[in-house]
């Protein structure tokens, strides 16, 4: 439980659309990555309605989807009704299907906070989680500021953007004080930048703590990455807060392109606008153009599941490396990853693999290749 509910005018919005390309053979336009059971078992987008809800006032949960997938949606998803569904006509980023969404809450409920997920991350724990909303919704209260939930790194990684913090802010949420610094066990083979202790088995976990933000960077090489680590760069999680009328001023200023469309909603509808608009990522479209953005470092454990390189990090591995879901018996392999739906899948003599069965494709990929798994699907005539 939250050691403080969330305001009664918090919204929480869920982007899930996109196809997840990176995970085929197993994600296909019917049945995208955030409907795989890759949550313990149970879809992704199940983590990600429980996380909203965590952080939302009664009945303020929306999910960003396109029409084809209100189905699965709402199969994975029993307890919601199809009206909690905001559909996206046609997949254009992030940018205008947030200022769609904070157009319908701001004239659902004027001067309301809204909270931006993901329906593709791996979070934890859930305390940690409410915790670090919980300030970002009271400096987004408090300032007409866009927040951005950044997530102190477990690695140099090349796939994701990053924010450089500048001047700190209050916090002042009424949450109870705790350390500034608690020990906790770092996941296997993981070292935070080039000059991490590597004899330690440990990494530094931070309290919530709020900042300007000094700039944002774009995925980086892996050296540059190290130092980004080394200076105290975090992950941007693509997680955001705001109130739905500061974000609209912003996108009005800041993206013109999109703003203008946003007077034609209530006229129009959704179709016309998607249609208008231009493909754009909120981060590039507004979030660094705009004078107004602070951050909140994340006291919790946060992962994008983009890939299956992805997953492999979310699960334990056998004694061997090997990340197996499903159906699955390696005899005889080491640092594999096996996912299997629709039958049995046994491995022996084969190492450092990404192996995927499904009823209709069955996917044998080389890891240091698996990069080039689009490429793959462009070379045999495969849309995902």
């Amino acid at each position: 439980m939250s050691e403080r509910p969330p305001p009664a005018e918090s919204w929480a919005v869920i982007l899930a659309g996109g196809i997840g390309s990176r995970f085929w053979p197993a994600s296909t336009p019917d049945r995208p990555k955030q409907l795989l059971p890759f949550d313990s078992g149970r879809p992704l987008i199940c983590g990600a309605w429980e996380r909203a809800m965590a952080v939302s006032g009664p009945g303020r949960v929306r999910i960003l989807a396109p029409e084809g997938l209100v189905e699965g949606l709402l199969r994975a998803l029993p307890e919601a009704d199809e009206d909690v569904i905001w559909i996206e006509t046609e997949l254009k980023g992030t940018a205008p299907a947030l200022a769609r969404a904070a157009w319908e809450i701001e004239a659902l409920e004027p001067g309301a906070l809204m909270t931006s997920l993901h329906a593709d991350h791996a979070i934890g724990p859930m305390r940690e989680f409410e915790r670090t909303i919980a300030v970002a919704l009271g400096l987004a209260a408090r300032e007409p500021t866009l927040v951005c939930v950044a997530a102190p790194p477990s690695r140099a990684e090349t796939g994701y953007g990053y924010v450089e913090p500048g001047a700190e802010l209050p916090t002042d949420t009424g949450l109870p004080t705790v350390p500034d610094r608690v020990a906790v066990p770092n996941p296997p083979g993981v070292a935070v930048g080039s000059g991490a202790d590597r004899s330690s088995d440990a990494r530094e976990e931070r309290k919530p703590a709020a900042f300007k933000v000094a700039s944002f960077h774009e995925k980086p090489d892996r050296e540059t990455a190290r130092r980004y680590c080394d200076a105290g760069f975090l992950w941007n999680t693509g997680i955001f807060v705001w109130r739905a009328s500061t974000f609209l001023e912003e996108t009005r200023m800041r993206a013109p392109e999109i703003g203008r469309l946003l007077d034609g909603l209530e006229r129009d509808g959704p179709p016309s606008f998607f249609k208008e608009s231009p493909s754009a990522v909120v981060d590039r479209a507004i979030l660094e153009r705009s004078d107004r953005v602070s951050a909140v470092r994340a006291s919790f454990d946060w992962d994008d599941v983009g890939s299956w390189e992805a997953l492999a990090r979310q699960g334990s591995a056998d004694d061997c490396g090997n990340s197996l879901h499903g159906p699955v018996r390696v005899l005889a392999g080491r640092d594999n990853i096996v996912f299997a739906e629709g039958g049995r899948v046994v491995v022996h003599g084969i190492d450092d693999a990404i192996i995927v069965r499904t009823d209709k494709v069955t996917l044998v990929l080389g890891r240091d290749r698996s990069d080039e798994l689009r490429s793959v699907l462009e070379s045999i005539g495969e849309s995902s």
